[in-house]
């Protein structure tokens, strides 16, 4: 009821004719086209959830950020989403758009307790996993180790 899409990045806008082309006009009230943002930070804090359509990636770095904000994901299952998402989110079989629309709604329709703890572990698994000093620590020790191997030999 209270649900619009948003389309955020770079072709997103009206002058896309690939995308307003196929949009029927019913639905055109609950379709917002924000184009590419600077300020993704506001935006994500507007989400209840991210979808990831995407038919390639590698680390969905928009994921991450999205999951710090206590944004729920939902996304195709390609690169690293599936290690990236856990079980904080939901991760769809690649080019499902039917499964895509059913995740969402899911989650739009949870309420409470559940969905606020969902947010929660998706918001800690990004500060357990992918913060920014822990990674770069996990890099040193990985060329550390490098460095001591050609020691070695």
């Amino acid at each position: 009821k209270n649900a619009f899409l948003l389309l955020v990045g770079e072709g997103m806008d009206l002058a896309n004719e690939g995308i307003t082309n196929i949009i029927p006009k019913t639905a055109s009230s609950r379709l917002r086209f924000a184009g590419i943002r600077k300020d993704m930070d506001y935006v994500m804090n507007a989400l209840d959830v991210i979808a990831l359509p995407s038919i390639e990636e590698g680390f969905p770095n928009v994921i991450a950020e999205a999951m710090a904000s206590g944004v729920l994901a939902v996304a195709n299952d390609v690169g690293d989403v599936r290690q990236l998402i856990g079980k904080t989110g939901i991760v769809i079989q690649h080019k499902n758009i039917k499964d895509m629309v059913k995740a969402i709604m899911n989650i739009k329709e949870m309420e409470g307790e559940a969905c606020d703890r969902l947010r929660d572990n998706a918001e800690q698994r990004i500060k357990k996993n992918y913060d920014l000093l822990k990674i770069s620590q996990k890099y040193e020790a990985f060329y550390r180790s490098i460095i001591h191997l050609k020691d070695d030999l």
